[in-house]
């Protein structure tokens, strides 16, 4: 995958890193590959079901629970790693602000400080001019 960026980058005049690339692979697999996995999946299950000779109710129910399941179980899977990945990016940031020693950290709590008054005196000197019934609390 990483050879196929490489590849397109060097080949355009406007590509900074290929990342299109790496969507539409990820794309190609979302829409062709998983799908038909899962028809392949649910199709050895029926096989199954008509080898060891279950009741009909079972050959009928099993492959369409194996599908559902694997349908959920891939949307959930997908959720979960999207809030995870997010919460694994916050918690670096997090423990260094809560070291008291951290340098890093008080500077950026002044300039978040101070940047949260700048702002506010802007809003305060630009919304009644473009807002004439904008009433601010002081």
């Amino acid at each position: 995958m990483k050879h196929m960026m490489c590849k397109a980058v060097r080949g355009s005049s406007v590509k900074v890193a290929g990342r299109d690339v790496l969507a539409t692979w990820k794309l190609l697999v979302a829409l062709v590959v998983t799908p038909t996995l899962y028809g392949f999946y649910t199709f050895i299950v029926v096989l199954i079901s008509f080898k060891c000779k279950w009741i009909l109710k079972w050959k009928v129910f099993a492959p369409i629970s194996t599908f559902c399941i694997l349908v959920t179980g891939s949307y959930v899977t997908i959720r979960l790693y999207e809030s995870g990945i997010d919460i694994y990016k916050s918690i670096h940031p997090l423990f260094l602000s809560l070291l008291p020693w951290a340098k890093s950290s008080k500077k950026l709590r002044t300039v978040r400080e101070q940047l949260s008054t700048d702002i506010t005196n802007l809003i305060n000197e630009s919304a009644p001019q473009i807002y004439h019934d904008l009433m601010l609390k002081e």
